[in-house]
């Protein structure tokens, strides 16, 4: 009889374990509402040295980003605007440059690119800033991730983008509350 207790109070022991750790892995997914606006301000420093000599970058910038819609298989384009953008190069402030007045971007869920826009009269034919996108933006597994999860995501061309083929390997670091 105490052999059979103490199964069960393993087995129940393993049943609440397993919970717990189904309860602390989420689904990512990017989801918006059609009107909301957000700001993101950036900071980076980018130290180089070559030469004998050194260089110091230095770069500021806040971005606004206005959902402008949300389709229903939940796609979500968005305009994203740069509202100040400052760089110095070795203390010394370079001159504003002209930024394109907004670039239309389209998401699925996970976070993979539908459509880039960017709103210039510059011809972009090496399509820079989707690479950039690409390199930078991660893209959100299909299973609900916990913390220290793996995952990797494969970069299909797209000329008519112009994404490259590649992979993205991922990982979950921490989860942290919003506010």
């Amino acid at each position: 009889m105490k052999q059979l207790a103490w199964l069960v109070a393993v087995i129940l022991l393993a049943m609440v374990t397993v919970t717990a750790d189904a309860q602390d892995k989420v689904m990512l997914a990017f989801k918006a509402k059609p009107g909301q606006t957000m700001r993101y301000r950036a900071e980076g420093t980018l130290t180089l040295e070559a030469a004998g000599q050194k260089l110091t970058m230095e770069m500021k910038q806040t971005e606004k980003v206005s959902i402008t819609g949300v389709a229903e298989n939940g796609n979500v384009t968005y305009e994203s605007a740069t509202e100040s953008y400052e760089m110095t190069v070795n203390g010394q402030k370079m001159p504003d440059e002209e930024r394109p007045d907004k670039t239309i971007i389209t998401l699925r869920p996970n976070r993979s690119l539908v459509a880039y826009q960017r709103d210039t009269a510059e011809p972009d034919p090496t399509k820079l800033g989707v690479r950039l996108f690409c390199a930078t933006s991660p893209i959100f597994s299909a299973n609900p991730v916990g913390v220290g999860d793996k995952w990797t995501h494969e970069y299909k061309p797209d000329t008519d983008i112009g994404i490259r083929a590649g992979n993205g390997e991922y990982e979950a670091l921490a989860f942290e509350k919003a506010a």
